[in-house]
């Protein structure tokens, strides 16, 4: 059903007359006296609904809620910037990064959750760096971005992160086909729609790549995805005797 709003007017107090494309005009008030105010009779209950839902509608589609939001978060984390609250901040630079993954500003969400992921992980929150990490990971298939994608994958599929075994067997296969320049498997989580146009800006990415893919990932700085520990094949030894270690990876 689509709504127009030639115009609202403002009858008395609270009351409001809207006129719904060629509907007639009703009375939506918030006031229970307004029919009495107005000497009118009461508002048609399911009239009434109608308008409360057309203007839900209106807000929904016509709205642009992110714009808002953004602004009013980058002000707060300038205010817990002044008065040196890091945490806050940090906090708030999260909200911001996914409130741009909303608003399909991937390039600006990946930019704003990898500056704060780093402090997350010398704290080892686990489950917040979980959550980072797969919010900046989709923005970074989502904007096709190769080098932030290997880089967050291969710490995706550390089994320090919490994650599903499955989405991480696709991440990893997902690597592999960037490195071999193969299309890559649409990531769980992210809709049907977006995946299509992610795998558009992959093709592209990748048939624009014409050089091999050698960047350098400081592995001191993320999650390590390979674990490795030594140990004795045998508990005693006696003094110049050869010991045997064997390394689990």
């Amino acid at each position: 059903m689509k709504c127009s709003f030639p115009y609202i007017s403002k009858q008395k107090d609270s009351t409001f007359a809207f006129r719904l494309g060629d509907w007639d005009f009703f009375l939506l008030s918030s006031h229970p006296s307004s029919a009495v105010l107005t000497g009118l009779e009461p508002p048609d209950p399911q009239k009434e609904l109608k308008g409360i839902m057309a203007l839900k509608y209106k807000e929904y589609h016509d709205v642009d809620h992110s714009m808002i939001i953004i602004p009013l978060l980058s002000s707060a984390v300038a205010q817990f910037k002044k008065y040196k609250c890091p945490r806050m901040k940090r906090q708030l630079t999260v909200e911001m990064g996914e409130e741009y993954y909303c608003y399909k500003d991937y390039k600006q969400a990946l930019t704003l959750l990898k500056h704060v992921l780093w402090d997350y992980r010398v704290e080892k929150w686990r489950p917040i760096v979980s959550s980072i990490l797969t919010t900046a990971l989709r923005s970074a298939y989502l904007s096709a971005n190769i080098q932030d994608y290997i880089s967050l994958g291969i710490e995706m599929i550390s089994n320090w992160i919490l994650c599903s075994t499955d989405e991480k067997s696709i991440l990893q296969n997902n690597i592999n086909n960037v490195l071999q320049g193969k299309p890559l498997f649409a990531m769980p989580g992210i809709s049907e729609q977006d995946n299509k146009e992610a795998d558009k800006l992959w093709q592209e990415a990748i048939q624009n790549h014409k050089e091999p893919l050698i960047f350098t990932i400081q592995m001191t700085s993320i999650v390590p995805f390979i674990e490795c520990k030594a140990g004795f094949v045998s508990e005693n030894y006696m003094a110049d005797q050869r010991i045997t270690v064997t390394v689990y990876l």
